[in-house]
């Protein structure tokens, strides 16, 4: 008797075990809530891990006339964080092949944008007009203590141009 009264015992409190479980189970997310917002088990979605960082190539570094150059006072590396950069709404860094595209980001030493110029655009006026507005209202850069000059210019990569990029695999 004192057999089964254990061996009934064990399968209530495995019962309660496994009911205890499903319920934490139960309100678990689904993968495919987690990982997909768009219900079309078809469409792939890109992620894009490239964003425009500040690519000055300082004095003395590049021969004259290699790669387009911003205006003096330009800004000398590292000096200033690029925070927040924002690109216009269906801009594709990626569509422009093995071409550079660049901006000149006229910053204060407190990182505010002063003024902002195309280096080297898209070839497309509606679209580097875009970019130029995009950078003026929405780029934010940390400030520069060490620099004495009240602003200088900054030269933002917008593009690859063809640089090794990590492409992550697709969600499934």
């Amino acid at each position: 008797m004192d057999m089964i009264a254990r061996l009934f015992g064990s399968g209530i409190a495995a019962a309660g075990t496994l009911s205890q479980l499903a319920v934490i189970a139960a309100t678990l997310p689904q993968w495919s809530e987690c990982l997909c917002a768009i219900s079309d088990p078809g469409l792939t979605v890109v992620v894009n891990v490239w964003r425009p960082f500040i690519d000055n190539n300082g004095e003395g570094r590049v021969r004259a006339g290699a790669e387009p150059r911003c205006p003096a006072p330009r800004g000398r590396d590292g000096r200033h964080g690029l925070a927040a950069a924002p690109l216009p709404d269906g801009f594709d860094p990626h569509a422009y092949g093995t071409r550079t595209l660049y901006a000149c980001v006229l910053v204060a030493g407190d990182g505010d944008v002063r003024a902002v110029r195309m280096l080297r655009g898209t070839g497309q006026t509606a679209r580097d007009l875009s970019l130029v507005e995009t950078i003026r209202a929405g780029w934010q850069f940390g400030p520069d203590d060490e620099d004495w000059r009240p602003s200088s210019w900054q030269r933002v990569k917008l593009s690859p141009g063809g640089a090794m990029v990590y492409d992550p695999p697709v969600l499934e």
